[in-house]
């Protein structure tokens, strides 16, 4: 993981569940709590929130979940 913040996230998926599907590829290394209403938001171990949406829309999401944790873990057998 280099210099990214080791341990596990947190994703809040508050809307459909389309944000917790995104982060399934990541599940060693975040834990994925559904919610009922308010934000779905992705938080890094260190607490910071480096991802929030409180439409349901989930641009981004796959782009900070790779930036912090890395490659999704579906992926990393097609790079191997």
């Amino acid at each position: 993981m280099g210099d990214r913040v080791r341990g596990h996230a947190v994703l809040v998926d508050a809307g459909s569940g389309d944000a917790a599907n995104i982060a399934a590829g990541w599940e060693a290394h975040v834990r994925i709590v559904q919610a009922r209403g308010g934000p779905s938001l992705f938080v890094r171990p260190d607490g910071c929130i480096v991802w929030a949406s409180d439409d349901g829309n989930v641009d981004g999401l796959a782009g900070a979940l790779t930036k912090w944790l890395g490659i999704p873990k579906s992926e990393e057998v097609l790079v191997a």
